[in-house]
């Protein structure tokens, strides 16, 4: 790989078009070769390709991103999408205008590596990388080089975020691999550069881990929520009040609160947010005129609706569940042939 010297080194190398002509037919054919001895057994193992893909973003109309993205990637997630998996390894962002890649823009947050702070970079290079292989996408690499843990800390949680976001549009997301775990040894830097989660004395060897790496750990203990927060909607609640304007805050397809005009009281963690712009939203179908307990049904009449009294309660147990596997998340019922059968069930739900 030809560089003119490391301080015009920005994340990416810059690479010569004559060497990646001759290495990369090679690095692709033992690429082939490896695949198919690895499944000719013994054992099953999944094989696959691990890309170093820079969210590269286009800036004007003339733009050579798309040349850079052909020469670099193009041979690569044509294999990835022959193999099991694609890996993609994601740091940052690189600006590409008319003549290559720019500086990052005037008054960014650089890291060590002299890139822009850009963690959603990594979201970004998975939907490309599963939009070109159609294959599961396992995040080998994603970290940022700095002295500063507080930024590391955002950094992850943003990642992350944009990780959680590809799920919640249905990219199938295996693994989040993070750089690294140890201040380690840059092939270009030394023990300059500072990716760890964990401080290492390079005199005594202790190991130090820093507070990012009990907000990974924590994270990856609890398992990271989907949130989607809903704004500027004219919410229909299903209880009976007139619309009203507000945010509505959904975990994991579940709502988890709501706020009447002012969305800033709701958690903006590991959320995809949504301008409803004026547009109704309601929690799901709400039916007006409903009788839960009573047993006659278009498959199951019961003449008289004479039934025990425990089988009452199985039934309104049942006709809810007819309701919500339909959609219906609100229901008014009325002609209760129990005294307690709805406001026991309303419990049930609500626990």
């Amino acid at each position: 790989v030809r560089r003119r010297s490391l301080r015009d080194l920005t994340g990416s190398l810059v690479y010569s078009r004559a060497i990646l002509k001759k290495m990369q037919p090679q690095l692709l054919r033992a690429h082939r070769d490896r695949y198919a001895a690895i499944k000719s057994g013994p054992g099953k193992f999944p094989v696959g390709v691990n890309i170093a893909i820079i969210d590269n973003q286009a800036v004007g109309a003339d733009s050579q991103r798309d040349v850079k993205r052909q020469e670099c990637y193009a041979a690569w997630l044509e294999a990835a999408a022959h193999s099991d998996y694609v890996g993609v390894q994601t740091y940052g962002r690189s600006l590409i205008g008319k003549d290559g890649p720019l500086p990052a823009r005037a008054g960014a947050e650089l890291t060590q590596m002299g890139e822009g702070f850009y963690p959603q970079g990594l979201e970004n290079t998975i939907h490309y990388a599963a939009a070109a292989t159609r294959k599961p996408v396992f995040v080998t690499e994603n970290g940022i080089a700095t002295e500063d843990d507080t930024r590391r800390v955002a950094y992850i949680k943003a990642a992350v975020q944009g990780v959680a976001r590809c799920i919640s549009d249905g990219i199938d997301v295996r693994r989040y691999i993070h750089w690294s775990l140890l201040d380690n040894f840059e092939w270009l830097f030394g023990y300059r550069l500072k990716f760890g989660l964990v401080a290492v004395d390079r005199k005594t060897q202790v190991r130090t881990p820093k507070p990012s790496a009990g907000i990974l750990g924590a994270m990856a203990r609890a398992g990271y929520e989907v949130m989607v927060l809903f704004i500027n909607a004219r919410i229909f609640d299903g209880t009976g009040a007139a619309p009203y304007p507000g945010a509505v805050l959904v975990k994991d397809n579940r709502i988890a609160a709501i706020a009447r005009a002012d969305a800033s009281r709701l958690s903006r963690d590991a959320v995809r947010v949504i301008d409803a712009e004026g547009a109704t939203l309601m929690p799901g179908m709400t039916e007006s005129h409903a009788h839960l307990s009573r047993p006659s049904s278009v498959e199951r009449f019961v003449p008289g609706m004479h039934l025990p009294e425990e089988d009452l309660l199985l039934n309104t147990a049942r006709n809810a569940r007819i309701l919500l596997d339909h959609g219906f998340t609100s229901v008014y019922s009325a002609g209760a042939l129990g005294k307690t059968f709805e406001m026991s069930l309303k419990a049930q739900i609500d626990s």
